[in-house]
């Protein structure tokens, strides 16, 4: 993974990390993008992803409607652009009742 371009922001998120990490502190990074995700973890440092933290929102009821989530998600990808829609998502099935 170059330090050019769209991977700046994870490469600094890392070093920070591996900063804290060596601080002795307790360390998990948010990470959407793969090969950061492997890069954090050949460094220790545990990761998850947009989309898991939102599904741990739902699952703690912290978002509580359909509706709520795809605008927090929304709002979310205006500030990322390497994010899915939310209809390509798994997310779109969150609140789906198993019986249809």
């Amino acid at each position: 993974m170059s330090l050019t371009g769209k991977h700046r922001g994870e490469m600094v998120l890392v070093a920070h990390a591996r900063l804290l990490l060596a601080q002795g502190r307790d360390v998990v990074a948010m990470i959407d993008d793969q090969d950061a995700i492997k890069l954090a973890e050949k460094a220790g440092i545990d990761t998850f992803t947009t989309v898991e933290f939102f599904q741990e929102c739902v699952q703690r009821n912290f978002i509580t409607t359909k509706a709520e989530l795809k605008q927090l998600y929304g709002f979310v990808c205006t500030q990322d652009d390497g994010l899915l829609p939310f209809a390509r998502r798994e997310l779109v099935h969150e609140f789906t009742s198993p019986s249809g």
